[in-house]
């Protein structure tokens, strides 16, 4: 996104911007003071949601005459906001699992898969049968994950993957947390 600035009638115009993210009380400087009019936000990576954003201007030989806790300026464009949405993971993740059994001590590779996004991924995993899902790998950019077994007793074993665009603060949520897709629950079978 490209924001443009004008300062009216400042002869030699100085600007800043700020931007405010969704949920947060803390101002970040996006661009310091400089004869630079134009500040490009890019955008990829974040969280989406409702931004604020202030823009300052000077003139190059003054303090700026109205302080502020951001600092000081001599004109401004007061808070206005932009939001955009998260991009979202929303096609069926895929996942391989090798070996497809064995002893405990076995080192357990996760190779997942997921299309169409910037994908982070999650796996949960309980012993049947329990209830209680532990979270042996979380969110990570890595589509790989080992899982060792090592001191585990041997047993059935239930793993999902939950996966979610790296923008994303996920699209589903429980009482684990929250994904934009998954895959349902697989048992893994740990015999002597």
């Amino acid at each position: 996104m490209t924001f443009t600035a004008a300062a009216g009638p400042c002869p030699n115009p100085w600007y800043e911007f700020w931007l405010q993210p969704p949920s947060s009380t803390t101002w970040q400087l996006a661009q310091g003071y400089s004869t630079n009019n134009v500040f490009i936000w890019n955008t990829a990576g974040l969280i989406g949601g409702t931004y604020s954003y202030a823009v300052y201007a000077r003139d190059a030989s003054s303090p700026g005459v109205t302080p502020t806790f951001l600092g000081a300026f001599d004109w401004a464009v007061g808070i206005n906001t932009y939001s955009f949405a998260a991009a979202a993971c929303t096609s069926q993740p895929t996942a391989t699992v090798s070996p497809s059994y064995g002893p405990p001590g076995t080192t357990v590779v996760f190779n997942m898969q997921q299309l169409g996004c910037s994908a982070q991924y999650a796996i949960w995993i309980r012993r049947d049968p329990s209830t209680t899902w532990l979270l042996a790998y979380n969110y990570n950019s890595n589509p790989m994950f080992g899982w060792n077994t090592a001191l585990l007793p041997s047993g059935t074993y239930y793993w999902v993957v939950w996966v979610r665009d790296v923008s994303s603060l996920g699209r589903t949520c429980d009482s684990l947390g929250c994904f934009d897709t998954s895959i349902n629950p697989t048992p893994y079978v740990l015999s002597p």
